[in-house]
């Protein structure tokens, strides 16, 4: 004879509504109802607040730009934009300046992937350019979530010990992000522009006014250039150079999950702490029942005969 298979043989036990027996038992259901879920609660990480992602914005300038050159003068700054009031407002300054831009799809996935830009500023001959201060208007877009559009800015600032010709400088355009966004939704609060160019008020056109409100916002761009290329030394009759180039990389973009996704990863840290206290708990009633430490009516199994 070979031994092929075996099953235990279950032994219940029965009491009364009004007895210790149905209390111990309605004190393990409650210990395995609330300790998991006590313990993965003050452990942290059990409700998911703000969940990340990475997409590829959907970028495009909105060839929209200002710059500002100065020199070592206190009064030698030359100005240039694609505002025509601004450039009306500030004409003793303004010095036009030929612009050249191309944007980029690299990887041919129908979404552009860079921006180039040169600046080229024709100066006199007294004329000498130490600082660079440029601000250029994208329209940035989210889609693979919540749909969020959004007007992105570069700023480029750079001030040079001596005067120069040209500036290069390579970097990329982030999002910043104050607060997470929705993970569902239209999010068109930040699309607003900046710059009125319809206003005749110069406050629109402050620098600091500008800047300071688009700090306010609590989704923007930023461009992070690692560093810059300062071509020092003026040849005669030739003129300034600002060269830019701007990518736009994947973003990592966080937002407030949904509640479905914030139930399916809390049901995985309730489980993972569950599953060793259930088998405790059984055997600990196991040991309760079978050593008569409860009392309660054991009601043995029926055997079926031939």
């Amino acid at each position: 004879m070979y031994w092929v298979y075996s099953h235990p043989i279950r032994r219940g036990y029965a009491a009364r509504l009004c007895s210790w027996a149905m209390f111990v038992q309605l004190l393990v259901f409650g210990f395995l109802l609330t300790i998991p879920y006590l313990a993965a609660y003050r452990s942290g990480g059990m409700w998911i607040r703000e969940a990340e992602y990475r997409e590829q914005p959907n970028v495009h300038f909105k060839h929209s730009y200002l710059v500002q050159l100065r020199g070592a003068a206190s009064n030698s700054e030359l100005v240039w934009s694609s505002f025509p009031y601004y450039n009306f407002l500030l004409q003793n300054n303004l010095r036009a300046a030929s612009v050249k831009t191309r944007e980029t799809d690299l990887n041919h996935d129908g979404l552009l992937d860079e921006l180039s830009m040169e600046m080229s500023f024709p100066l006199n001959e007294n004329e000498q350019i130490t600082s660079v201060f440029a601000m250029l208007f994208f329209d940035y877009q989210l889609h693979a979530k919540a749909d969020v559009e959004l007007e992105g800015a570069a700023v480029v600032q750079y001030e040079a010990a001596s005067a120069g010709r040209e500036l290069f400088s390579d970097g990329f355009l982030r999002l910043r992000q104050e607060r997470a966004l929705p993970h569902t939704g239209t999010v068109l609060d930040y699309n607003g522009s900046l710059i009125d160019e319809t206003s005749f008020d110069p406050d629109t056109y402050d620098l600091a006014s500008v800047l300071q409100r688009y700090n306010d916002r609590n989704v923007t761009t930023v461009f992070e250039a690692p560093a810059s290329v300062w071509t020092a030394g003026r040849v005669a009759g030739q003129p300034f150079v600002l060269r830019l180039r701007v990518r736009y990389p994947p973003t990592v973009v966080r937002y407030t999950p949904s509640l479905l996704h914030e139930a399916k990863h809390g049901w995985v840290q309730y489980l993972a702490l569950l599953l060793p206290l259930w088998y405790f708990a059984r055997y600990l009633q196991e040991f309760l029942f079978a050593n008569r430490i409860v009392s309660a009516v054991a009601i043995e199994p029926r055997l079926k005969t031939a």
